[in-house]
């Protein structure tokens, strides 16, 4: 088999998991890409499997509007809390990454909150600081 870079490899079948019920397809693995080094792979309906029935078009609209009203109802900017599985309390919002730390690392944190503030002030022309948009 002739990849679409023009390197020839042979076609291999990525089967299921097996004691998954209901896989009705296979990937084949068909090479891999010209500009990525990403694994390309084709699905391949096995003969005799029942195809899955595609959503109706009402169905995609909901499910869309349902995402969208979940998206929209948490401001832009604002602040979420969670808890982990090791214990550890997330604060997502502030940035690209979660801050997380423990509950005593909370505490000491919101111990000393006062004399960050004054750090903070007192360093602001050191500091980076983003515009308001």
């Amino acid at each position: 088999m002739v990849c679409r870079n023009g390197n020839e490899r042979s076609s291999e079948e990525v089967r299921p998991r097996a004691g998954l019920a209901g896989d009705l397809e296979v990937l084949k693995l068909v090479g891999f890409g010209e500009r990525s080094r990403e694994l390309n792979f084709r699905r391949v309906t096995k003969k005799g499997a029942r195809k899955m029935s595609e959503p109706s078009k009402e169905e995609l609209l909901a499910r869309i509007a349902e995402l969208e009203k979940q998206a929209g109802s948490r401001k832009k900017g604002s602040l979420e809390f969670r808890v982990g599985e090791k214990g550890g309390v997330s604060v997502y919002g502030l940035g690209r990454f979660p801050v997380t730390l423990y509950y005593e690392q909370w505490i000491r944190l919101l111990d000393i909150a006062g004399e960050l503030r004054e750090f903070l002030e007192a360093n602001k022309s050191k500091l980076k600081l983003k515009t308001a948009e």
